[in-house]
C-alpha cells in the first residue's frame, strides 16, 4: 500500500509534492486560507483501501463532494458494564466549558454502578429529591450537573442514531448541524472510540479542534482523541485536525501531529505560534500573513515548503500553472467554463464572466460576499487600530522599537492587501 498522499505543487518550482500518511493539522483563517478545499483534496487522494470520516457541525457549511452520508453514530463509553467516570467528567466539562477537578468526587459517586448517562442523571435526581436535606455545596453541585443532563438527554433520546459505524470506501460525511454542540461532541467521541477499537486505514477529520480538543478543559472528543493518538498508529488510524488557530488546542495532541498545513493568518500572536511548528526553513511572518487562498507552508519533520494544494476538482496541469505563478487560482464555479474553452489563454475572461454571472444568479453568493466584505472591513479597522498603537510607541522611543517597526511594516502590508480584497469584493457586489 502507498505510504504517501499527493498534495500539490511547490510554489516557484512547480515540483510535484506528496506527504506521508500521518496525523495532520490544517490551520488558517476561515474563508481566507482554503482549509476545507485542502482537506477535501487530501481525502480524495487517499490510497486504495483507506476511508475518511468528516463531520459537518454547522448548517450551510461547504459539503464534501461525492461523500457517502452516514447517520450520526452514538454509543456511550463504558469500562466493562459500567460507564466510565472520566467520560462523564469530560462530558460535563464540555457543557460547562471549565475544568471540574473540585467536583470529581461527586462525579465518581454519581457514576459508580451506572450503565448509562441516564443512570447518572437518575442518581443526581435521587440526591435532589430524596428527602434528605443537602448542604449548600452538595445541593449546588447536584443542581448544576442535573441541569446539564436535562439539556442533553432529550436530544440523545429524540434523535435517531445509527447503532453501528459502517464506513464506506472513500469519503463519509456525518451531518451534525441539527445537534447541540454538547451532543456533537458525544457523537464525534463515540466515532473515535469505536474506530480506536475496530478501525483500520482511516482518517477522521476533527472540525474546529480549538473547541472539541481544548487545552484548558475537558471534552469527550479530547478524551477519545488521546486514545486514537496513543493506539491508532498500528492500524493506520489517523486524525486530521481542522482549526482556525492552534492557541487553544490541546498540546499533547498537537505533539503527535506529523504534517502541518499552515495557511494564512493575520493576527500577530497566532503567526508566531504557527512559526513554532516549523522544524526548519521557517517562512517569514509576512509570508504567513499574505498567503493567497489555497497556498500553505507545509511542514514535516524533515522539510518545510510553500505548496499550492491541488483541489480535488482541478487537473494537475492547471494546478501546476497556479504554483508557477503563470495563472491565478481557479474557483470551482469557474473551472467547468474554463475547461469548456479548451484554452488557458482566455482564463481571465472566463473567470470574470463566470463570477459575475454566478453573483447575478445566486442570491446566497451575494449574501456570502457581503459577509466577507463586512468581515474584511472589521479586520481592516482592527489593523488600523494596531497600526496607530504601534506608531505611538514608535514615536515615543519604546525600548522594543525594532520589533515595533517590524510589526508596523507587517500591519501596513496586511492592510494594503485587505484594501485590495475589499475593492475586489465591492466590485463583485
Amino acid at each position: 500500500m502507498p505510504d504517501r498522499i499527493h498534495l500539490g505543487f511547490e510554489v516557484g518550482s512547480g515540483e510535484r509534492v506528496s506527504i506521508p500518511l500521518h496525523h495532520i493539522a490544517v490551520t488558517g483563517q476561515t474563508r481566507w486560507s482554503g482549509k476545507t478545499t485542502a482537506l477535501e483534496a487530501l481525502l480524495s487522494r487517499l490510497p486504495a483501501g483507506f476511508r475518511a470520516l468528516v463531520f459537518r457541525t454547522k448548517r450551510g457549511e461547504i459539503e464534501f463532494r461525492d461523500a457517502h452520508i452516514h447517520a450520526p453514530f452514538y454509543k456511550e463509553q463504558r469500562v466493562g458494564d459500567n460507564i466510565d467516570w472520566e467520560y462523564v467528567q469530560s462530558v460535563l466539562e464540555a457543557a460547562m466549558k471549565q475544568r471540574l477537578r473540585f467536583e470529581r468526587s461527586w462525579i465518581i459517586k454519581a457514576s459508580k454502578g451506572a450503565q448509562s448517562l441516564q443512570d447518572v442523571y437518575a442518581y443526581i435526581q435521587g440526591q435532589l429529591d430524596g428527602g434528605v436535606r443537602l448542604r449548600g455545596l452538595d445541593e449546588s453541585i447536584w443542581t448544576n450537573h442535573g441541569a446539564y443532563f436535562e439539556k442533553v438527554l432529550p436530544q440523545l433520546e429524540q434523535n435517531p442514531f445509527a447503532g453501528a459505524l459502517e464506513l464506506e470506501p472513500g469519503l463519509n460525511l456525518m451531518d451534525l448541524g441539527h445537534l447541540h454542540e454538547e451532543v456533537q461532541a458525544l457523537v464525534i467521541s463515540a466515532c473515535l472510540e469505536e474506530l480506536a477499537k475496530v478501525g483500520v486505514n482511516t482518517y477522521v477529520v476533527v472540525p474546529e479542534a480549538w473547541k472539541f480538543i481544548p487545552q484548558q478543559r475537558g471534552n469527550p472528543v479530547k478524551w477519545a482523541a488521546q486514545h486514537v493518538i496513543r493506539e491508532g498508529g498500528a492500524s493506520n488510524l489517523f486524525l486530521a485536525l481542522d482549526s482556525q488557530d492552534i492557541a487553544a488546542v490541546e498540546k499533547s495532541i498537537l505533539k503527535s501531529v506529523g504534517v502541518w498545513l499552515l495557511g494564512r493568518q493575520m493576527e500577530a500572536n497566532e503567526v508566531r505560534r504557527v512559526l513554532t511548528q516549523v522544524p526548519m526553513g521557517k517562512p517569514s511572518a509576512q509570508s504567513i500573513m499574505t498567503l493567497p487562498v489555497g497556498h500553505f507552508h507545509v511542514a514535516t519533520e524533515s522539510w518545510c515548503r510553500l505548496i499550492y494544494v491541488q483541489p480535488a476538482w482541478l487537473d494537475e496541469e492547471t494546478a501546476r500553472k497556479v504554483a508557477l505563478g503563470e495563472i491565478q487560482a481557479v474557483a470551482p464555479s469557474v473551472y467547468p467554463a474554463l475547461v469548456a474553452t479548451d484554452s488557458l489563454e482566455n482564463m481571465e475572461t472566463v473567470r470574470n464572466h463566470s463570477t459575475a454571472s454566478a453573483v447575478e444568479e445566486d442570491p446566497m453568493m451575494i449574501a456570502d460576499l457581503r459577509v466577507q466584505l463586512a468581515n474584511a472591513e472589521i479586520q481592516r479597522d482592527e489593523l488600523q487600530r494596531k497600526l496607530e498603537q504601534a506608531e505611538i510607541h514608535f514615536k515615543a522611543g519604546d525600548s522594543s522599537i525594532v520589533q515595533l517597526a517590524r510589526e508596523r511594516d507587517l500591519l501596513l502590508d496586511a492592510k494594503a492587501r485587505l484594501e485590495e480584497e475589499l475593492a475586489t469584493q465591492s466590485t463583485a457586489l
